[in-house]
Parts: C-alpha cells; sequence; structure tokens
C-alpha cells in the first residue's frame, strides 16, 4: 500500500521587537542553566550515591525550584520541562552508545 499523503512545509521569517529578543535570549539562557544543573545534579547523585536520577524525578522539583528561583517564573513548565526531557534523551542516547560500543561522546 502506497502512501500518497503531500507534506506541506511553510516557513515564517520572525522579526521580534527588541523586548521580545530580550524576553527569547533570556529564556534561552535560564533553559540551559537547567539543562546543565541538571547534568551536573545527575553526575552528583551517581558518584555520591550510586542512584540514577530520571527526568521525571527533576521534574518534580520543578516547583521548588521556581520558589527558589523567582527568575525561572518567566518561562513556561513546559519549557523547563522540556529542556530535562532533551537531557534525559542525550543520556539515554550516551549509554545506548556505551552499551554498543559505538564512539560515546
Amino acid at each position: 500500500m502506497q502512501n500518497d499523503t503531500t507534506i506541506r512545509v511553510y516557513r515564517y521569517r520572525l522579526y521580534p521587537t527588541k523586548p521580545q529578543e530580550a524576553a527569547m535570549f533570556e529564556t534561552l539562557r535560564l533553559t540551559r542553566t537547567l539543562y546543565n544543573a541538571g547534568l551536573e545534579q545527575r553526575i552528583a547523585a551517581y558518584r555520591k550515591q550510586g542512584k540514577t536520577v530520571t527526568a521525571y524525578d527533576q521534574q518534580k522539583e520543578l516547583t521548588a525550584l521556581k520558589a527558589e528561583c523567582p527568575e525561572f517564573n518567566a518561562v513556561y513548565s513546559h519549557v523547563l520541562q522540556d529542556a530535562l526531557d532533551r537531557l534525559d534523551k542525550a543520556y539515554k542516547g550516551f549509554f545506548a552508545r556505551v552499551k554498543r560500543g559505538d564512539k560515546a561522546g
């Protein structure tokens, strides 16, 4: 059976205002900070306790993070959850390559 579905792609150029551009860069900075902090948390937990931290474990802590660091309140929770999901995907990919014997990097 042949699939004759046509997929259309639309591309739009964004021209954000200066405040919008600043907000996007701030969101990017905060998600990068969260990603790196999540990575550090996983490494530290494994080194100290031999324990693996999952994305779900880290996402449960986002409410406390927003209470401690109010700058994260400006970022939608789904965006923060996605940063931790991407970290989890990278972690799983890394260990899958190690298990297969491929170059892990």
